[in-house]
Order: structure tokens, then C-alpha cells, then sequence
């Protein structure tokens, strides 16, 4: 019951002193809060209502007080824009009568709305009072906020102090128990409203206190406030809205917004302002066209089409209740009732078509049938990925190691396409975990890093990637993203901060009071992301990434070695070393492919670049290390050969390398299993009862083979299957040179035992190309180096024979390149 206003959409209600927004009327209409203001002031001087206090005041054009314990519920706010609206008089006092009390009506039965204006009973204090709103999680754990106008307000009066009793409704069947003590205090709607430059279709969201505010399933984290369709945050285009700041004098989000535009093949933006002091605060935004990301999420088939040819940039609307997408590249379209298909992401409420949707192209009208959609890249970049936690990386610059806190894995495709993997993640709806380790990062709301502090005097243990620090004097905190241990020292680099960090003596803890370990803060650092992508940007072809993110150097893609950019957790720019591609192409299937260093234009292979280690190298070792640092111009995996007699030479295949130790590749199966057939030839492998899974685990033609139990040895020519190798040559070197059963046998580990007078040497490139086509590396480039390459294949699978190729080139600031392709051998047969 109570009192409509001129404009027929708000309701005064006397008996309970609230004024509300009947959502009934005209659903999608908001009003200007100064409207409701002098619509109240005509009300409250009618002669009906002269005996009534006044129910609001104005302080300035923008900003309006709800006064005289007169209520206004959060779901009211939500109607209106263009002025801030804050309590006066609830704060705790003889005459404030309204509480704000958290409950729990999981165990009873939930409120309804016509328990507003029902009398609330705690049935062991007896304290009462009147519900002037309710606001319950229904899909979670039936827990909610009442707000309650108590019946005796003094001191000692129905003060709800009782945290854990039970309470009953006069009336109705609402039932359940209080979960906290009431608390009382002036609550804040903050009047926030956006301006600058926007894409169309844009759709700006808001975060406070980690939770996304809106109704849009794909990204509610079950937030303190969900807005109705088509109002405020459901509505494309710039904001003007209100939103609860202050609940009962306590900050949320310490008085926190952030506001964010993704749009899908946009330039992004987001701003985070400070609207602890209420009234009406802009939100700069401004978005953009990205060239380098103009591409779409989906792709999908039409049939049954008629009307002109799509348009792309046009929006194509779901005729049934117009969910919607954007056009960005038209593959097909027959014109007319035929059919055709075209790229899209989607818009608005996201929601992705399905088979038989029904649509119409806004520009073009066309109307169409629709198929089942297909994701394009970067929707199915998944091997791309990104990892948060502290590393140290050498990107081999000649800097050495450096800090970073995000590893990349461009997973050897373009730069490009990991750059539209990362906007991909980061769009409106990107609420999936972006980190491939033990962080949970969700995409929309990542803004990238924000502070590195430095710390001292460590004690009480390490801190945890992932976890909250705070400062202990200023109570600001911080989610840790990557950690730089170095024992009693190191540094922390921190994202989704709140507060300012002070430097001081055991200002670093794990918890707001009463931290377990403690640091001392010796300085902080800004940093500063990018926010058009937090996790770098693109542009002439190079990938600037963001703060803190390194690539992982084996998966970068040939050809785009020097095609990023990093920044380390020091704040260092760090520029890749000049690398150049080394390919060999037209080669046959079966080819082996080589390519050597030679001494000088016209010379001969360099077979002593490095001296064996004279003690470190034995048998069976997983490792092997030279006597001097592995020169930058080596591959970063590839080939090692060890020349142990003249012209005689073991070849292992090195999965990395630092300064002067070689790490051979190498797995838990390829040493200590047993062969189960038995082979009097010595040339095949078999391993059926562990059993083997050669090809999975990665055995590759060339590597060494070693039967420990009698000491012989060999090469694999081909992988045939998961538990079946064949070699190259017989067995050699042991007693018997054959293969019995239950003979142990070694893959890829050294074969014997190096000494000092054994010499170490790497081919540039170094396999056998099992399809044809081209074999490829690259390497750090210093200057220029003369090379032979040598391709070898005398028989073909054919039975043609060919002349071995002998090639001199040499390797310049621009790479190098040899066709591979060999003349037949018309006399051998």
C-alpha cells in the first residue's frame, strides 16, 4: 500500500516509511534522481502528508540524502541515474531505527515480498522490528541482508545482538536463523557515469569486491547487485547509473570501482575510480579498432537467406528475443534465398547461436536460417597458454637470467595469433581461468601487474603465488602473482591491489593481523600495463608484451625469433638477440640433412669446438659437459657429436643446455628396460612387456641405442612403432652384437665414458627429414659463418639412388638457405 507518484513508476509508502520503484511500470525507464526528488518535495506538501517528515533533501543539483529514517531499497537505486543518493540518520543513536542484519534461511523458508512490512521476531531476545527490504542469494546458500526499522530504538532496546538466534514472521512462513550481529550506519550510492570515445555495440561492466555487478549469466560471479534487462549495465553505450558504496558506514571495496570496455576485435580500456565520498564521479573510457585483432570468435552456415548481401561491421539479430552478434568477414553469401556463411563474435548478452536460430542482419535485412556454429582460432588456441609465477629466464641477450612472472608458450604459432589469444581471453565474458598453474585468474577482470616490493628480513616461512599480502601499518593488500625468493631477501609482484604499501620493518604479512611470515619492505615499484591488452600489445609485426611476461624460447615459431619485445620484473627492457632461420629445402622423404661449421670459406667441419669434460662424463649419464661455455650460436636443442678416435663418433640428441653442461633428452623408459623378442641380427629393438611407447615418449631416428648387457651399440634408423625400433647398422662394440632376451638396454644416454682428449662439436641443423619438404632452425646470430651442407640419401624408397650433395653457404645476418635437392646416381646400383 501506499502513495503512487505523478510519474506512476515510484510509491510512497507512510505506514513504513519507504519509498520504492514499482518495476511493473514501464520496466525499462530510468529516472534522473532529481526528478524523484521534486516529485517527493510536490508529495510531502499536499495536506495529506503535512504531518509526515520529508522523506529526502538536496545538498547540491547531484547529490540527495534520503533523511527522517525514511528507506530506500538497492533494487529501487537501480532506476535511476544522474545523482547520488546517501542515508542520513541511520547511524546508531536514540532515534535511529533502522538495522542492517545478515541471515540464514537455508535451514527454514526463504522471504517473499510480501514479508516487507512484516513484523520480524528473534525468538530469544524478542527484539522486533519492522522488514523494509530483504536481499537473498536464491541460487546459492539462501543467505541474505535484512534491513530492519526496529520497534524500540533507544539504547538496550531491539538491538538484534543476537548473532545466532533464531526468528519467526508475524504472517508468514519465512523462517531461519540470524548469522551475525545487526549493525547500523548510513549507507552511500554512488552516482557513476562514463564519457569518451566508444566502439559501437560496446557494453561497458563494472567489478567491485572481485564480483562482476550485472545480470549477464556468462559473467556473474553471484555479485552484491544484478541490474534488470536493458537498464544500466544490460544497455550498450556509455553508463549513468547509481551503485551501492557503503553499507552501514563500512566501505565496500574499500569505496572501489572498476569499470571496463572489451569489446571482441577492439582496442580495451578500464579505469578505476575511487568513489569512497559518494556523489556523481566520470569514468573516462575510451575504445578503439584493432587491426591486428579484427577477426571473429565463430564461424557459422546459412540457409534459406533472402534479402541483400550481408554487411560486414552489421549487427544480425536472434529474431526470437534479439541476442545478437557482430559481422566480421562475410566468407559466402549466393544473394537471393541461397547460402552462404560469415565470421562473428558475439555481442550484447552473449549468447551463442544454435542450430535452426532464425535471424535477421540489422544493415542489410537479411534474413537466414542458421547452422551449428564452428570457433575459430581464437577460440581454439588452447595450446597457447600463460603461466603466473616467479622465473628467471635467460632470453640470451647477453644479459643473462632475469625475473619474469608470467611464462608464455606461443606453442610455435604467430606472434599474431597469440596476441588474439590473449584478447580472446580477456573479452567481456572471459571468465574462464587464464592461468595454466596454480592461480585461478579470471580474463575480463585481469588488469595485469601493479606494484614489485622489494622485501628484507624475511621470516616465518615463504610466501604463496596466488595468495593475499598485506601491510601491516596501512592494511593495504595484494594478490601475489609472482614471488623472487632469495631467502631472506627478494621481491613480490603484486596485482589487484587496494591501498597504498609503505616501506618499513615487517610492513609484509600473510594475513591482515597477526601474519605467520613477515618482511620488511625496502621499496616498492610501479608498474605500469598495458590496458588496451594487459598481456602485451601488437603492432609492426611485434609482440610487446606486457610487464613481466617472457616467452618460452623453444616454442616461439621459426621465423619470429626476433618478433617481441619483454620487460622483466626489474623493469628492464629486454630486447631478443638478432636470430636468423637456417633451412635446407626441396628435400626427398628419408633425407638425412646436416650442417656444419666449417673453419674458414673453402675449409674443413669443425670437429674440436669444445674438449670433453676429463672427469664428469660417464656411461650412462643423462648429462654431458664440456670445458668451456656453450657458445649463443648454438641451437637450443638439436645435435651433440663426440669424436672419441679419429673419424669415429657418438651423436645424442640435447633436449637444452646452460653455460657448459648438455642435458640430453631423455625419458624414465629409455633406460633400464629389458628386450622381450630377441634378435640375432642386432637391428631390431623390441619391448613389449613394460611395455615401450617409443613414439609417444619421443624416440627419435639418429639417437644412440647401447645394449648394457653386453656393451654394444648402435643407431635408430626409424621408429616402426610404440615397442619397435630399427637400427641403422648392426650392434658393434660389445661380445655378442645381438639383441637376447631380457638384454637391458639404454636410449640416447652416453655410450662410454669421455675424457678430456675427446672433442665435442654441433651441427647447426643435424636430421633425417622423415616427410621431405624443408628441415629448419635458427640460431643467435653474431656474425657471419661458413658452413658445408651435407645431404645424404643413397636409396630412396623407390630404388632410385642419388648422388650425396656437399654444399658450401654461409649463415648471414639474414639467415641462410640451400635447396637440398640432389642429382641421381646413374652408375651405383
Amino acid at each position: 500500500m501506499g502513495t503512487t507518484l505523478s510519474s506512476l513508476r515510484w510509491v510512497v509508502d507512510p505506514t513504513n516509511q519507504i519509498v520504492s520503484r514499482d518495476t511493473t511500470v514501464t520496466p525499462t525507464v530510468i529516472d534522473v534522481t532529481n526528478d524523484l526528488y521534486s516529485d517527493l518535495q510536490d508529495l510531502f506538501d499536499d495536506a495529506d502528508f503535512m504531518d509526515d517528515p520529508i522523506s529526502m533533501s538536496a545538498q547540491t543539483p547531484t547529490e540527495y540524502a534520503v533523511i527522517n529514517q525514511w528507506f530506500i531499497d538497492n533494487e529501487s537505486t537501480k532506476y535511476l541515474s544522474g545523482g547520488a543518493i546517501q542515508t542520513i540518520g541511520f547511524t546508531a543513536g536514540a532515534n535511529n531505527y533502522i538495522r542492517t542484519i545478515e541471515y540464514d534461511a537455508s535451514g527454514g523458508t526463504m522471504f517473499v515480498d510480501a514479508d516487507v512490512g512484516r513484523t520480524i521476531t528473534g525468538t530469544t531476545t524478542t527484539d522486533a522490528g519492522i522488514i523494509l527490504d530483504f536481499d537473498e542469494d536464491t541460487t546459492g546458500s539462501d543467505t541474505g541482508t535484512l534491513w530492519i526499522r526496529v520497534t524500540d530504538p533507544t539504547p538496550g532496546g531491539d538491538e538484534f545482538d543476537n548473532g545466532t538466534e533464531a526468528y519467526t514472521v508475524g504472517a508468514s512462513s519465512a523462517a531461519g536463523v540470524f548469522s551475525a550481529v545487526s549493525v547500523t550506519g548510513e549507507s552511500v550510492w554512488a552516482n557513476v557515469f562514463t564519457l569518451g570515445t566508444l566502439e559501437t555495440n560496446t557494453r561497458i561492466y563494472l567489478y567491485q569486491t572481485a564480483a562482476k555487478l550485472g545480470s549477464e549469466a556468462e559473467g556473474s560471479f553471484g555479485g552484491p547487485l544484478t541490474w534488470p534487462a536493458l537498464v544500466g549495465l544490460n544497455a550498450d553505450g556509455q553508463l549513468d547509473l547509481l551503485v551501492k558504496i557503503q553499507e552501514a558506514d563500512s566501505l565496500i571495496d574499500d569505496g572501489f570501482l572498476i569499470a571496463f570496455a572489451r569489446q571482441g576485435g577492439k582496442l580495451y580500456d578500464h579505469f578505476e575510480p575511487d568513489v569512497s565520498a559518494g556523489g556523481r564521479n566520470p569514468i573516462p573510457l575510451a575504445t578503439g579498432g584493432d587491426l591486428n585483432d579484427a577477426i571473429g570468435h565463430h564461424n557459422v552456415t546459412w540457409t534459406a537467406g533472402s534479402g541483400a548481401t550481408l554487411v560486414v561491421g552489421e549487427v544480425v539479430d536472434l529474431d526470437s528475443d534479439a541476442e545478437t552478434a557482430a559481422v566480421v568477414a562475410v566468407s559466402s553469401d549466393t544473394g537471393g534465398d541461397g547460402t552462404g556463411d560469415f565470421d562473428y563474435y558475439l555481442i550484447r548478452s552473449l549468447t551463442q547461436f544454435v542450430n535452426t536460430d532464425a535471424v535477421t542482419a540489422v544493415t542489410s535485412t537479411k534474413t537466414m536460417v542458421l547452422g551449428t556454429p564452428t570457433n575459430l582460432t581464437p577460440a581454439t588456441d588452447s595450446g597457447i597458454t600463460w603461466t603466473w609465477g616467479a622465473i628467471d629466464r635467460d632470453i640470451n641477450n647477453g644479459f643473462g637470467p632475469a625475473p619474469y612472472h608470467i611464462d608464455f608458450d606461443p606453442n610455435n604459432v604467430s606472434f599474431v595469433r597469440g596476441y588474439q589469444r590473449s584478447k580472446y581471453l580477456m573479452r567481456r565474458g572471459g571468465i574462464a581461468d587464464i592461468d595454466t598453474g596454480a592461480q585461478t585468474i579470471t580474463g575480463e577482470s585481469y588488469r595485469g601487474a601493479v606494484l614489485q616490493i622489494e622485501y628484507s628480513s624475511q621470516s616465518g616461512g615463504d610466501w604463496t603465488e596466488g595468495n593475499v599480502v598485506y601491510d601491516q601499518t596501512s592494511g593495504a593488500f595484494g594478490t601475489i602473482s609472482g614471488d623472487h625468493d632469495d631467502g631472506a631477501a627478494g621481491d613480490v609482484i603484486l596485482r589487484d591491489i587496494r591501498g597504498t604499501f609503505q616501506t618499513g620493518a615487517a610492513n609484509l604479512g600473510d594475513a591482515p593481523t597477526g601474519p605467520t611470515v613477515t618482511a620488511d619492505i625496502d621499496s616498492i615499484r610501479n608498474i605500469s600495463s598495458p590496458k588496451t591488452a594487459p598481456l602485451g600489445t601488437f603492432a609492426g609485426g611485434v609482440f610487446f608484451l606486457a610487464p613481466g611476461v617472457v616467452p618460452l624460447l623453444a616454442s616461439i615459431l621459426a621465423g619470429e625469433e626476433n618478433s617481441y619485445q619483454c620487460i622483466d620484473d626489474d623493469g628492464t627492457l629486454q630486447l631478443p638477440p638478432l636470430q636468423v632461420s637456417i633451412s635446407v629445402t626441396d628435400l626427398a622423404a628419408g633425407d638425412r640433412v646436416a650442417v656444419f661449421r666449417l673453419t674458414g670459406a673453402g675449409g674443413t667441419i669443425v670437429k674440436d669446438e669444445y674438449d670433453s669434460h676429463a672427469t664428469l662424463n660417464a656411461v650412462g649419464d643423462q648429462t654431458l659437459e664440456v670445458q668451456t661455455t656453450v657458445s649463443t650460436e648454438a641451437p637450443t636443442t638439436g645435435w651433440v657429436r663426440i669424436e672419441y678416435d679419429t673419424d669415429l663418433e657418438d651423436r645424442y640428441h640435447f633436449a637444452s643446455y646452460a653455460t657448459s653442461i648438455f642435458t640430453l633428452t631423455t625419458n624414465g623408459d629409455w633406460g633400464g628396460n629389458t628386450e622381450t623378442a630377441g634378435d640375432t641380427t642386432g637391428l631390431v629393438l623390441t619391448d613389449t612387456t613394460t611395455p615401450a611407447t617409443f613414439i609417444a615418449d619421443g624416440v627419435l631416428p639418429g639417437m644412440t641405442v647401447r645394449n648394457v648387457t653386453d656393451g654394444s651399440k648402435g643407431t635408430v634408423k626409424t621408429v616402426d612403432s610404440e615397442t619397435v625400433l630399427t637400427l641403422e647398422r648392426q650392434l658393434e662394440g660389445g661380445t655378442e652384437n645381438d639383441w637376447d632376451i631380457a638384454d637391458v638396454y639404454e636410449i640416447n644416454r652416453l655410450a662410454r665414458t669421455y675424457d678430456g682428449a675427446d672433442t665435442v662439436y654441433i651441427a647447426f641443423l643435424d636430421e633425417i627429414n622423415v616427410a621431405g619438404g624443408t628441415s629448419n632452425t635458427s640460431i643467435i646470430y653474431s656474425g657471419d659463418i661458413n658452413v658445408s651442407v651435407e645431404v645424404r640419401n643413397s636409396t630412396d624408397g623407390a630404388g632410385t639412388r642419388w648422388l650425396p650433395l656437399s654444399a658450401p653457404n654461409t649463415i648471414t645476418a639474414t639467415g641462410m638457405t640451400q635447396s637440398g635437392a640432389k642429382t641421381e646416381d646413374t652408375i651405383a646400383s
